[in-house]
């Protein structure tokens, strides 16, 4: 997932449905709750792994997970994305240079992006990752 933001972004559109279709009563078959279920395991997964943060191409990959945000756009999902990016950014961690939290990759990154939804979602994990 690190390497191919399309793959993360039709992980999360397996896991939550459209905003358009939250509200619709459709029947689920097994196969989509399979896939959800196998989805959020490894949304969870990849959100608790640092080594999608610690690598040399960490600010590439965090650009390209912008582009996943807009290709999800299309498929009206990007809420979720959102969310999702900001609980695997709230996992980052400190700058090796400054010593502030987090990377100040990620802060650029944040700074580029502007999406209240990320931001959201790293507040959200950084309040659950105190345990409890």
């Amino acid at each position: 997932m690190a390497e191919d933001a399309e793959f993360y972004v039709k992980i999360v559109c397996d896991v939550f449905r459209a905003a358009s279709e939250q509200n619709k009563e459709s029947p689920v078959t097994e196969q989509q709750q399979a896939r959800a279920r196998f989805g959020w395991t490894l949304l969870n997964g990849f959100a608790k792994s640092r080594d999608f943060l610690r690598s040399r191409q960490r600010k590439e990959r965090c650009k390209r997970g912008f582009r996943g945000r807009r290709s999800a756009r299309l498929k009206r999902t990007v809420l979720s994305l959102q969310s999702n990016i900001g609980k695997l950014l709230a996992h980052a961690p400190d700058d090796p240079g400054d010593r502030l939290w987090p990377q100040i990759v990620i802060r650029e990154c944040l700074e580029d992006w502007q999406a209240e939804q990320i931001e959201q979602g790293v507040v959200i994990e950084r309040f659950n990752m105190r345990g409890g």
